[in-house]
């Protein structure tokens, strides 16, 4: 796979590859294969296959858009069941110079927030200076989404999709990324290293919203019985 890294923006992408690799990701139209050298994004039917099969693959390679090539038009053959590969531990640093393309990683960092659509839950995770998405496809109505609370340390496992200006081209080791996207295999990959604390300005501002109106109804009442109290000391002076 690594083999596919040496071409260029200017390689004319007429001829067909073949690539042997362990499955990290599997969808229905495309999956992810990595061997020791790399791994690759490769687009065709890939209904059936799942994490940890052996498979060989042939088709275009393409570099419209992407980061690092692309097989497209692919044919899969599984040969055989290899068992799924340990995540290597990055950093964002270390992922936003380029080397970890379409392989699987883990790494660690902050819940900033989630955003849920029908088909994606997609977690903002900041880790160090950098921030990135770790994203789940729930399209699968048997997929759960993620019970997690802002503020939360994670470890999220997946492969990394580098993202790319898509006006230019790219060649893998020569341009840095822009951003990148960790791809969620299921719920299982995220870990949690420390739930969020109790308190936070969220909630103490949330607290404090929703005792107002008891707190100002207190401070009226204290008020009024100051008025009377007051009323009724003069009306025993008086009266003395």
């Amino acid at each position: 796979i690594g083999s596919l890294l040496r071409f260029s923006p200017q390689t004319q992408f007429g001829h067909r590859v073949k690539v042997e690799g362990t499955v990290t990701l599997a969808g229905r139209d495309f999956l992810y294969l990595q061997d020791a050298t790399a791994g690759v994004e490769i687009r065709g039917d890939a209904s059936g296959f799942s994490a940890g099969d052996r498979v060989d693959a042939i088709g275009y390679p393409t570099l419209a858009g992407r980061y690092s090539p692309v097989i497209t038009d692919a044919e899969f053959r599984r040969l055989g069941h290899a068992g799924e590969l340990a995540p290597k531990s990055v950093t964002a640093d270390s992922v936003l110079q380029g080397h970890q393309d379409s392989m699987l990683v883990t790494l660690e960092g902050r819940l900033l927030t989630s955003l849920k659509t029908p088909e994606h839950e997609s977690l903002v995770v900041q880790s160090g200076m950098r921030t990135f998405t770790a994203q789940l496809d729930t399209s699968d109505q048997g997929v759960n989404p993620l019970p997690l609370k802002q503020g939360s340390v994670l470890r999220p496992t997946g492969v990394v999709s580098t993202q790319v200006d898509p006006s230019r081209l790219y060649r893998i080791l020569e341009e840095d990324p822009t951003g990148f996207q960790i791809l969620l295999r299921a719920p299982e990959d995220v870990t949690i290293l420390h739930r969020a604390p109790v308190w936070t300005v969220e909630t103490t501002m949330s607290l404090l919203t929703m005792l107002s109106p008891i707190i100002f109804g207190v401070l009226i009442w204290v008020i009024l019985l100051r008025r009377r109290v007051q009323r009724q000391m003069a009306d025993l002076r008086k009266a003395a």
